[in-house]
């Protein structure tokens, strides 16, 4: 299984503490490899890479907060993607990092 980590980049910190945490459980648990920007390659198109990632992930994690909620990037290019996948059988997996309304805006957003 692949899975994917959607993050604001204001959060990076808690992103790498995050992914620390689960860099060796998830593979070693349930052999899910993780995927996220930080694992780009110089030279790559950065959004086509990303593009790619999703089409081919069946988890996706998504690091909420009031950034991620802010993020023109994360809602116009990758939520559609993740929601296709989902709408097709992925499992998503929204970890809220600090309060913010995420319900009030995946409900709208995520319903189209």
């Amino acid at each position: 299984m692949r899975g994917f980590i959607s993050y604001a980049h204001q959060n990076t910190k808690m992103f790498e503490r995050f992914n620390k945490s689960i860099k060796r459980s998830l593979p070693a648990i349930n052999g899910v490899e993780v995927w996220s920007d930080t694992d780009n390659l110089t030279g790559h198109a950065f959004e086509q890479r990303i593009m790619d990632q999703i089409a081919a992930s069946d988890l996706f994690i998504l690091l909420v907060s009031s950034d991620f909620l802010a993020s023109d990037f994360i809602w116009d290019k990758e939520i559609p993607a993740i929601k296709q996948r989902y709408d097709n059988g992925a499992l998503v997996l929204p970890v809220v990092l600090r309060p913010c309304q995420w319900q009030q805006v995946t409900g709208t957003r995520l319903a189209a």
